[in-house]
């Protein structure tokens, strides 16, 4: 499995860490790393949130504080490795969800626990009423794209 693909329960994570899980919900919850992909009994967890995990123990190493990591970071990263939209405060995460040439649909993270499939879903839904203003993304029939996630 490639590391773009890398799908962690939580316990994995947290072994591959070396934190606990409530460690990781905590973080979360402070916005330090962004919420697990999927929803449900499905979400999990993704390289980029093991990297990051990693970077906070390690600038923890060095005797910073929460706050300070927060700021050396510059706030959440995103778990399908998109850039960050600009927000309003520093904890806000936003994932951008490219609908055609052009168009792209923000979502606020954490707002919403919805699945890649449903994203896939919304994606198309949204190509589909723009259908006559901008052509769909280069290998899709409707516009949407799945980033790369699978059903499961």
């Amino acid at each position: 499995m490639s590391k773009r693909h890398l799908q962690l329960s939580i316990g994995e994570l947290s072994e591959a860490a070396g934190v606990s899980r409530r460690t990781i919900r905590y973080y979360v919850q402070r916005g330090l790393i962004p919420p697990p992909m999927g929803a449900g009994r499905g979400h999990y967890y993704t390289a980029v949130h093991l990297e990051r995990l990693r970077q906070i123990r390690s600038l923890q190493d060095d005797a910073l504080s929460l706050e300070a990591i927060a700021a050396r970071l510059d706030g959440p990263a995103q778990p399908d490795g998109t850039a960050e939209t600009p927000a309003a405060g520093p904890s806000a995460l936003w994932l951008r969800l490219p609908v055609a040439p052009g168009l792209e649909l923000h979502l606020e993270g954490g707002r919403f626990r919805i699945s890649p499939a449903r994203l896939r879903r919304l994606a198309q839904a949204v190509a589909t009423c723009c259908r006559d203003i901008v052509p769909p993304l280069e290998g899709t029939e409707t516009g949407g794209t799945d980033h790369g996630a699978s059903e499961d």
